[in-house]
């Protein structure tokens, strides 16, 4: 494995989901998920682990996470 690709199935990081009242919200603006792309198995940990990251170990699919670990942030910017 290239050392590209060793990097990218450790990395994860945040993607501003958080787990409040019961349910996965936006961190940036409050409402309901729209959209989610759990791993298998995921989220396992409830109110334990109240962030969802994306992790290249899991192609990229959702897994929750706790919110004091350290991860990248996902950003969009207009180009």
């Amino acid at each position: 494995m290239a050392d590209s690709e060793a990097w990218m199935a450790e990395s994860q990081a945040w993607i501003g989901i958080q787990f409040k009242d019961g349910s996965w919200i936006s961190s940036n603006d409050g409402r309901l998920a729209a959209y989610v792309n759990w791993a298998l198995d995921e989220p396992n940990g409830g109110t334990g682990e109240p962030c969802a990251i994306t992790w290249g170990g899991f192609q990229w699919r959702w897994a929750d996470f706790l919110c004091t670990h350290e991860a990248r942030a996902v950003c969009e910017i207009d180009m």
